[in-house]
């Protein structure tokens, strides 16, 4: 037992963990410690009140060793170290030394370091189920005005030295978190902003980040203990200050020219357990940046099917807006081609009705129609048609634009309309739409120069409007 004892406190022995990574032990405290890291006995006085939450568990626990290979075990081929995997672990990255630093916390506030983490996510071990929270030197927060948009906001983030590439960025508790567009994936897993995380964490404690508040956190890495320092006001989060200094030394002071227009003057501090911060990180929901393979938050697979559900539903949609607008249509035109009908039925009833009944009708309104239809005939000449309309509705099939025939009870008529012979003088050649008709000369003197007969006297020439031709009008009008 001495001897297990004594070999597990040799100086460099590299021993696996329970979660698979490889935790380098590092006895040298002189190593451990980082150069700018002062040490501090206490608060600084002007500076804040040190706030000391009450512990609900222990400080740190110690990790579990694995039995040397062959030993209890029974077994020749256990291995020494692990691959650097874990299913529902927390990733965790910082800066430190220049560098980013990365950790996996645990469920009691223990941290263990990842070292030799692979450049590419194809070489990259599997972190299933992983989540991974980032404050990098290149993750940043800041209140950017509201009208500021599109190319310009772009531009504002681009401006930070340590973004300068295309941005990535994300909304939330009024403060633009954003990063490099080629940092928002960590070996294959989305990356969430730390601040952001923290942020919330604050305000559900009551600690109102936006009026100025320093946060701070320590958590236990074997013979070690790693500090971070966030600073975070209404403008933003300051620069991260993180410390490895070992285990039985007092906390490091904050420097306050990470937190430049940050933090007033007199701020309070506050302490957050690792072990409740595992808690608070491991559960809920979290702000992250928008994935490559996303759009506005959603899998682009997703985003897929939802635009072919979407288009097939608007097809369908749109099919039976159609398919209602021709049935629609198609009745309107058979309604109206039903009312048509009946309009010509109902005409063809009346002609055949005043066929009929022409000289009763004419003895009702007193027409002399005998003395018209000889007028007719001598005012009609040979190749020319003519048409008489006294006080009858007979449809003679010529249009000049305005009745020939005046109903009777109109304006001024007491008995029936004076009569009217219409004569149809036929075109004999045609030059196309638009030209003039041309008539027979002689037809058209013959016409128009006979003189008066029984009162029927030249009343007017027009033009055919439903034919070739013209129309010579003789009336009785006065």
């Amino acid at each position: 037992m001495k001897w297990f004892r004594k070999k597990l406190c040799s100086p460099k022995r590299r021993e696996p963990t329970l979660n698979g990574g490889l935790t380098e032990r590092l006895l040298d405290e002189k190593k451990l410690a980082h150069p700018d890291a002062p040490v501090d006995s206490g608060a600084i006085p002007g500076r804040g009140e040190t706030v000391k939450p009450k512990r609900t568990g222990p400080h740190f626990s110690l990790p579990v060793m694995f039995p040397r290979p062959g030993k209890r075990t029974g077994e020749k081929n256990v291995p020494t170290e692990t691959p650097v995997t874990g299913t529902g672990s927390i990733l965790i990255g910082i800066p430190f030394g220049g560098a980013d630093f990365w950790l996996r916390l645990h469920a009691d506030g223990s941290g263990e370091r990842l070292l030799g983490l692979p450049d590419t996510q194809e070489t990259a071990p599997s972190f299933a189920g992983a989540r991974v929270f980032r404050l990098a030197m290149y993750d940043k927060a800041l209140l950017f005005p509201k009208n500021l948009k599109g190319k310009a906001l772009r531009n504002a983030m681009i401006r930070d030295k340590e973004v300068s590439d295309i941005p990535a960025s994300v909304t939330g508790h009024q403060l633009r978190w954003f990063t490099r567009k080629s940092s928002v994936v960590f070996h294959g897993l989305p990356v969430h902003p730390l601040g952001a995380s923290l942020w919330a964490y604050a305000r559900k404690q009551g600690w109102n980040p936006q009026d100025g508040i320093l946060l701070r956190t320590s958590i236990p890495m074997q013979e070690s203990t790693l500090w971070v320092y966030v600073a975070m006001g209404k403008t933003g989060l300051g620069l991260p200050q993180t410390a490895i200094i070992p285990k039985e030394s007092d906390r490091p002071s904050y420097n306050h020219n990470l937190s430049a227009g940050i933090l007033p003057k007199e701020h309070p501090v506050h302490d957050i357990p690792a072990d409740q911060l595992y808690d608070w990180l491991a559960r809920g929901k979290h702000l992250r940046y928008p994935q490559p393979t996303e759009w506005f938050g959603l899998p682009m697979s997703r985003v897929g099917q939802s635009v072919l559900v979407s288009g097939i539903l608007f097809g369908l949609v749109g099919f039976g807006i159609w398919w209602f607008g021709q049935s629609h249509l198609t009745q309107e035109e058979h309604t109206k081609e039903t009312l048509h009908l009946a309009q010509m039925r109902l005409a063809q009833t009346r002609q055949v009705f005043l066929r009929h009944h022409l000289f009763v009708i004419a003895e009702q309104f007193a027409i002399p129609l005998h003395r018209d239809i000889v007028a007719a005939r001598v005012l009609w000449k040979p190749g020319t048609r003519v048409v008489l309309a006294d006080g009858l509705g007979l449809n003679t099939g010529i249009s000049t634009g305005e009745p020939i025939l005046r109903k009777p009870g109109a304006a001024g008529v007491t008995q029936h309309s004076p009569a009217q012979i219409a004569i149809l003088i036929p075109e004999i050649k045609n030059h196309g739409p638009g030209q003039p008709d041309w008539v027979s000369a002689a037809l058209m003197d013959a016409v128009i120069r006979q003189p008066p007969f029984d009162g029927f006297t030249l009343h007017a020439i027009q033009p055919n409007t439903e034919g070739n031709g013209y129309v010579v009008i003789f009336s009785q009008y006065p």
